[in-house]
């Protein structure tokens, strides 16, 4: 069976990931392929991680509301089976979207946070820039390694790196294939937050998880879907986008209805103060 076959026929539950529903609509999918491997993206693995995706992005509110990334083992992925690449050279090409992770990521209504340990490299550094918020142990490295291989990326690093971290860090790490600790990664905004372990990663995840789950879903929806969108337009372009989502959003929405989204959003907030103590929310 080709590669091509094997992630196009990968089974949702299969040992290379584990799924799992944590609650109020927020799911865990945690790569877990024997630990040797550090997660390489394999056709099956990458298959299988594509499909949960979609499959839970199709549930729609409440049932999915935010999705955590993780990864079992050592590393949250060494990148591409580089022995796949060089046997089967236009398996790059046939990569469609179904078999895609990083598509399903970036196309995925639902928020997705991953939690980035040890190494995270080339395809494994793409798989979590396409997640919307990236959590980082202490033990965590990027580095993009197609300058190494003289592989040209496919997966929009070479656009979402720049737009994250300014042009000149970007070319920095992809042009000399230069290692990001995760303290360099805080500092160049490729992360949200550094956390001690890996044992910490899962638990500040579901903090923000709760928190998202928290707010309104559609407003959410929406919201990622503008910041995404107006993210490759020019300003002015963007600000202009913003009021035209702002109008679809209200789109069939009566006075009546504002009124009551606006009086659950007061009753979210003061209980949110009470529960925090002023909305001091802390990591581990």
């Amino acid at each position: 069976m080709s590669a091509w076959d094997i992630s196009e026929n990968a089974s949702l539950n299969h040992t290379v990931l584990q799924v799992r529903e944590h609650g109020r609509g927020i799911w865990i999918l945690t790569m877990a392929a024997p630990p040797s491997t550090h997660n390489t993206l394999s056709p099956l693995l990458m298959g299988a991680l594509a499909r949960a995706v979609d499959r839970i992005s199709s549930l729609g509110v409440p049932k999915a509301r935010v999705i955590i990334l993780e990864a079992a083992g050592k590393s949250f992925s060494a990148g591409i089976d580089i022995n796949i690449i060089r046997d089967e050279p236009n398996l790059e090409l046939k990569m469609i979207r179904a078999i895609d992770p990083t598509y399903a990521i970036q196309e995925s209504k639902v928020p997705v946070i991953a939690c980035v340990r040890g190494a995270a490299y080339t395809g494994g550094f793409e798989l979590a820039l396409s997640c919307d918020i990236r959590l980082a142990s202490e033990d965590a490295v990027f580095r993009d390694n197609h300058a190494m291989y003289g592989v040209h990326p496919t997966r929009g690093i070479s656009q979402i790196l720049p737009r994250d971290c300014g042009s000149s860090n970007a070319k920095l790490a992809s042009l000399a294939s230069f290692p990001i600790p995760a303290s360099l990664a805080l500092q160049w905004n490729l992360v949200s937050q550094v956390v001690k372990s890996p044992e910490d990663l899962l638990p500040a995840a579901l903090i923000i998880a709760e928190a998202i789950v928290y707010n309104s879903a559609p407003l959410v929806t929406s919201l990622k879907n503008t910041i995404d969108e107006g993210g490759s337009l020019p300003y002015g372009e963007a600000r202009k986008f913003e009021l035209k989502r702002e109008a679809q959003y209200y789109e069939g929405m009566d006075s009546e209805g504002l009124a009551d989204s606006l009086t659950e959003g007061a009753i979210r907030f003061n209980q949110r103060v009470a529960e925090l103590g002023g909305g001091d929310v802390k990591l581990p």
